[in-house]
């Protein structure tokens, strides 16, 4: 009963549109698995380029798309949600043909795509299962969460996405962060070379921070938002553990990966979620320090690994 959220303080409204909106969002998830599957592929042939190529044009189809159904048509939130649609599917055809095309490194068999092999199937789930149980009771964990902040009433919900929507912009890095770690990083494991990893993630790290300190001034300089000065540290530790947790990963610690992950989220985020904001009474403030909080022990758990003996000795 605790964790309960005053759900008679938000809007009927407000609470149908959300549900329009994150069904359109799921709508769009074969588009994306489509897409991320086979950015993925791409790269690990050593083809990034084309997966640049893909990113441009999904944003340009979101942004037109967006245009479009909101301006336009007054779709209004379910606008945007079509215009996920959109992008996420116009990038997964882009990927498909690109793949197809594909003769370097890798070639593509239509009559051999859905004949299983149990040699590749058990690879797959020995990687990818401890990374999807991760993401799943991540994802568990925010929804948790959120469900939380809405108690909270329309206004902190609203503030909340708000801030969220210019952290998005200033975050940019963490995702450069995430791939960079997880190829350059993996590249030096992969060739027996632990401290130059090591060097690689210090590196990766020193470049995001310098940069994301810079999408922050830009931000707080052009439109003087005092609560900006509050994000630049959560971007510093949000882009320490798109950092670190690949590199992590890359050393073959993917189990690891999930454990801290999973433990911190349901632990000590949404425990601190529920004291910041409902007996300390901290609003939105409360949800942002909860996070950091957070994502400050998953990066102190990740770098003890990296530096520690076993990292690196498990093949990936």
């Amino acid at each position: 009963a605790f964790l309960r959220p005053n759900w008679a303080r938000t809007v009927a409204d407000f609470v149908k549109e959300s549900t329009d909106y994150f069904r359109m969002l799921l709508l769009s998830l074969p588009g994306l698995i489509t897409m991320n599957a086979l950015t993925g592929l791409l790269r690990a042939s050593g083809e990034s380029r084309i997966a640049l190529l893909n990113s441009i044009l999904i944003n340009v189809v979101q942004i037109a798309a967006a245009y479009l159904f909101i301006n336009r048509m007054g779709m209004k939130i379910m606008g945007a949600g079509c215009a996920y649609v959109a992008c996420r599917y116009a990038g997964a055809i882009a990927m498909v043909i690109a793949v197809f095309g594909h003769h370097r490194g890798f070639r593509v068999e239509p009559p051999r795509i859905f004949r299983p092999s149990m040699p590749v199937v058990r690879e797959i789930l020995r990687v990818g299962l401890p990374t999807s149980v991760d993401s799943f009771s991540v994802q568990a964990g925010y929804l948790l969460n959120n469900s939380l902040l809405i108690g909270l009433g329309v206004r902190a919900a609203s503030t909340y996405n708000v801030i969220a929507t210019i952290v998005t912009f200033t975050g940019i890095c963490q995702g450069i962060g995430n791939t960079s770690a997880a190829t350059l990083v993996g590249q030096k494991v992969g060739a027996g070379d632990l401290p130059g990893a090591r060097r690689r993630m210090n590196a990766i790290l020193l470049y995001t921070f310098i940069a994301t300190t810079v999408l922050c001034l830009v931000d707080v300089i052009s439109d003087s938002v005092r609560i900006m000065w509050l994000i630049l540290p959560f971007c510093y530790v949000a882009v320490s553990v798109n950092v670190t947790e690949p590199a992590t990963r890359a050393g073959g610690d993917t189990k690891y990966v999930m454990l801290t992950c999973t433990g911190c989220v349901w632990l000590i985020r949404l425990p601190l979620t529920w004291l910041f904001c409902y007996p300390l009474k901290m609003g939105v403030a409360g949800v942002w320090l909860a996070n950091m909080v957070s994502l400050v022990a998953r990066t102190v758990f990740c770098l003890t690994r990296v530096y520690g003996r076993k990292w690196g000795q498990k093949p990936l």
